[in-house]
This record gives structure tokens, sequence and C-alpha cells, in this order.
């Protein structure tokens, strides 16, 4: 038996999302505990890794939106995240060279 600690919020905030991602997909497939189970261990995975030591931006929109604010950097009109992305590395980049020259 597996024992989590768990909140029920963390359970319903789970089923929400599944339900979330089935609406998306356009899917009448039910919704088991192997489902919900998965999300809630990828919601742990993710409150781990939202440790400030590791810098993992780039996973999310909202890291890249974050990023490119820090940096000074938007979003050119249509510009999609993973454009934007690579720009924002290029820009890491050059900053990081500008800094090695020195």
């Amino acid at each position: 038996m597996l024992r989590w600690d768990i909140s029920e919020k963390e359970v319903a905030d789970a089923i929400l999302q599944a339900k979330d991602t089935r609406r998306r997909a356009l899917s009448s497939t039910p919704i088991n505990v192997g489902f919900v189970m998965a999300i809630l261990k990828g919601m742990r995975r993710k409150s781990q890794t939202n440790n400030p030591c590791e810098d993992i931006w780039w996973k999310s929109n909202e890291g890249i939106d974050a990023k490119g604010r820090e940096l000074g950097m938007r979003a050119q009109g249509s510009e999609s995240y993973d454009a934007f992305k690579t720009r924002i590395f290029a820009e890491l980049r050059k900053r990081q060279e500008a800094v090695n020259a020195d």
C-alpha cells in the first residue's frame, strides 16, 4: 500500500485537472484512479522541483514569460513560446559570452 501525505484539496485539484484534460481532448473516456494518481504524482514531482537551486523556467509558458520579463524581453507579435524560448536562450548565451570575454 502506498502512503502519501495528500490533502483532500490536492485530490480534488487532481480530479478537476483530469476532467479538464478529458474535456480539452474531447474524450468521453471515464476518469479512473490510475489517471488521477498519475496527475497527483506529477503535482508532487512539480512541487519537489520548485527548488530555487533548480532553474527550470523553460518547462512552462509561465516560466518563459517570467524569464523574458527578467531579461527585459517580450514575445514579438504572434511569436510562439518555442520561438520566444529559443530567443531567450540565445540572449542568455550572448550575455554569458560577454561576461566570459571580460
